[in-house]
């Protein structure tokens, strides 16, 4: 059964090197790093546990896990801002755990997650097919496209779930 929970500002550091070990081994697997960076650069340990260790409760980046066996082997990342809205900034899963619904879960975490915002916004490579189609049958829909966004020039599309049509 898969778990999903925060790591925030009050997570032990036991908790807190665990997420920034899995977060590196997650983001930047070959599977998944051309889908999380504009520069290609992998993400580095100290990068991870500077953002970690800036966590607050004012903090506007939310970390929510996905935890299977005690394994983290999922991870999206938040950003709520009461004057620029609720986005979905990144959303990996470990290469070992896909298709496996642990995307699911955690997108539908975020959605209950932003319960207080009337859409969602999550900008995406236009590559990545399975993040696109996952966002698009949970009710997103493409809104904008910036060209030659990424390193290699793909481009990226913004797509927007608007709350006010939930069921």
């Amino acid at each position: 059964m898969i778990k999903i929970r925060e790591i925030d500002y009050n997570s032990s550091k036991t908790d807190k090197a665990a997420f920034i070990k899995a977060y590196l081994n997650i983001f930047n697997s070959s599977e998944n790093l051309k889908y999380l960076s504009f520069t290609g650069i992998p993400f580095t340990q100290v990068m991870v546990a500077n953002w970690v260790e800036s966590l607050c409760e004012e903090s506007e980046i939310r970390y929510r896990i996905a935890i299977f066996k005690e394994q983290i082997v999922g991870v999206s990342v938040l950003k709520m801002n009461p004057l620029l809205g609720f986005e979905l900034l990144g959303l990996a899963v470990h290469p070992d755990f896909k298709k496996q619904g642990i995307g699911t879960k955690l997108l539908n975490d975020c959605i209950s997650y932003s319960n207080e915002y009337k859409s969602i916004d999550a900008i995406v490579f236009a590559d990545n097919k399975p993040m696109l189609i996952l966002l698009i049958k949970n009710g997103f829909i493409p809104v904008a496209m910036k060209n030659d966004y990424r390193f290699d020039g793909v481009n990226t599309l913004l797509l927007k779930r608007n709350k006010n049509n939930d069921t």
